[in-house]
């Protein structure tokens, strides 16, 4: 998780991320495709909050039952070279340029936002001549909100609608790739006890394509919860625990077991700050991965973070080691 700093007045973020080792190792993509990695820099962020996110006391949607515990175990151990400039205005308006490099491959992309009153436009167009556009309609703040977007050339469109009450969350959304295809989400309960579940159906074939349901417990600056997803064939339990918010510790920890092939992954992770510009993090994986993290803001407008990984199964093979310089100048 990262240091929670006060957000900068500043109209400009650069972020440059250099890697003395690129990571190949199915753990650390797997991890990446659960939680997609945020931006390390605690700065304003120039996105909308996504649209399953919820409000202050609400609920959230199944997918979002162990965020915290992934925030915790996954967030900023990256393992590509990134450059970012991005640059937005009063009015509303966003430009965000990156370049990344992963092993041998390069990528970069430019993105572009615009948001008036409740309406919000995203353009994003990336170095192998893919574009996405989308669209938000309505205040994330609001009952209901309206999500559209279109990838070309691939023809790719999707069409989502969320309704967000004190006790209930609903989501709904058609995607249309060659086939029609239909995704409903729905969350029931308070603010301590909460039931989710999902179902995906292919329309053409009229096909059960995913059924997942969940449990999450929060009280206080305790979360846990329980998942069975893969049509019954994975079982997740995730727990997260503030123990000394003051000092920014806290403890996650995930449980997977897959009955079919009878396996079980465990992933440990825990957070504590030295002081208010300092953060550690570590975490252990039952398949003999260790690694940790130091982030250090030195100053308002710089923040640096160091990352290590090594596999103790595999002694002979080289460690990872990553560096990130953040700077908002």
């Amino acid at each position: 998780m990262s240091a929670a700093t006060p957000a900068p007045s500043r109209d400009s973020e650069f972020q440059l991320w250099l890697l003395m080792k690129p990571t190949s190792n199915a753990t650390s993509q797997l991890s990446n495709e659960r939680y997609p990695p945020p931006p390390v820099l605690p700065l304003r962020r120039l996105h909308q909050p996504p649209l399953d996110s919820t409000r202050m006391g609400g609920l959230l949607l199944l997918k979002n039952f162990k965020k915290k515990t992934g925030d915790l175990i996954y967030k900023d151990y990256e393992s590509e070279s990134k450059l970012k400039l991005s640059t937005h205005s009063a009015n509303g308006v966003g430009l965000t340029a990156s370049a990344s490099k992963l092993g041998k491959m390069h990528f970069a992309d430019v993105n572009l936002e615009m948001k008036r009153q409740a309406i919000t436009f995203e353009m994003k167009v990336k170095s192998d001549s893919n574009v996405a556009v989308s669209a938000m309609l309505g205040d994330p703040n609001r009952d209901l909100t309206t999500h559209l977007t279109l990838k070309l050339p691939s023809k790719h469109a999707m069409v989502e609608l969320m309704y967000m009450k004190k006790y209930l969350a609903l989501s709904g959304n058609i995607s249309i790739k060659g086939h029609p295809f239909m995704s409903c989400s729905a969350t029931v309960g308070n603010k301590v006890i909460s039931v989710g579940a999902n179902v995906g159906f292919h329309m053409k074939c009229q096909r059960l394509a995913a059924c997942n349901v969940g449990l999450s417990y929060t009280k206080n600056d305790l979360m846990a919860s329980f998942i069975v997803s893969d049509k019954g064939d994975t079982l997740t339990f995730a727990y997260h625990q503030d123990v000394n918010p003051s000092l920014k510790t806290a403890v996650a920890g995930e449980l997977t077991h897959i009955v079919s092939s009878n396996d079980t992954l465990f992933i440990l992770g825990v957070q504590h700050g030295l002081d208010p510009q300092t953060i550690i993090k570590a975490r252990a994986s039952s398949m003999g991965k260790l690694s940790a993290l130091v982030q250090h803001q030195f100053s308002r407008r710089a923040l640096i973070t160091a990352t290590c990984e090594v596999d103790c199964m595999d002694l002979n093979k080289r460690s990872k080691f990553g560096l990130t310089l953040a700077l908002d100048p």
